[in-house]
């Protein structure tokens, strides 16, 4: 079996696939221009490529991430060209286990927009349970900040997401240890709750009724809630 790491994560590969334990599907959601393509492309392949405007279409990536012991897979999907609420169907949220709110700290309709993103989760995925968290990205550009820690820290207890996270993925910060909480949270959610996995559409997903836990063990020293 073949190791490889690119952007401080690490996959394994043989025969040409993956080999993994547990299997979740995590979406990329928010407004255009808030940096998702990037964050994608880092965890894919650790790139960074300056863009501006919406990618033509949604792309995907599955990366293993070691978690305990255990071999998680994360298929990250892009949701690119996307940005607009009534444009995103329920498809794209099909059998996901988590969805990654982003909004750009230098832009606060980006964040008032994260109240709607949320709604559109929640009306799409029902009665199934789906981690959320919450992230702020383009954190380079620290001296034009418009929204502050606090003010996400509040969105995140006022939606009961998992845990805010401010990254750049310009500069690569916060975004591994991100991805790193993300596999943990999954990974622990399925084993607390004792849930049998489920198939759906070539993805796997939590089932429902997960209890909460304090993110205090998280690997992730980042991690938030």
């Amino acid at each position: 079996m073949a190791n490889t790491k690119s952007g401080g994560l690490e996959w394994d590969t043989k025969s040409g696939g993956l080999e993994w334990d547990f299997f979740f599907k995590v979406v990329l959601i928010g407004d255009a221009d808030v940096g998702k393509t990037s964050i994608f492309r880092r965890f894919r392949n650790g790139s960074f490529a300056q863009r501006r405007g919406s990618t033509a279409e949604e792309d995907k990536h599955t990366k293993i991430l070691q978690v305990e012991g255990k071999r998680v897979a994360l298929e990250l999907w892009d949701t690119a060209g996307l940005e607009r609420f009534r444009s995103f169907t329920h498809g794209f949220l099909k059998g996901a286990a988590a969805v990654i709110l982003t909004y750009d700290i230098v832009n606060m309709e980006s964040f008032r927009n994260i109240k709607n993103w949320h709604e559109v989760v929640e009306k799409l995925m029902g009665e199934h349970g789906i981690c959320s968290i919450l992230v702020g990205n383009k954190t380079d550009l620290e001296v034009s900040r418009k929204v502050s820690r606090e003010e996400a820290e509040k969105c995140v207890n006022t939606y009961g997401m998992s845990a805010l996270f401010e990254t750049s993925a310009r500069e690569f910060q916060n975004v591994t240890e991100m991805f790193e909480h993300i596999a943990w949270k999954l990974k622990r959610d399925h084993k607390k709750c004792n849930i049998a996995i489920i198939n759906s559409d070539e993805s796997i997903r939590l089932g429902e009724g997960c209890s909460t836990y304090s993110s205090q063990d998280c690997p992730s020293a980042k991690c938030r809630k």
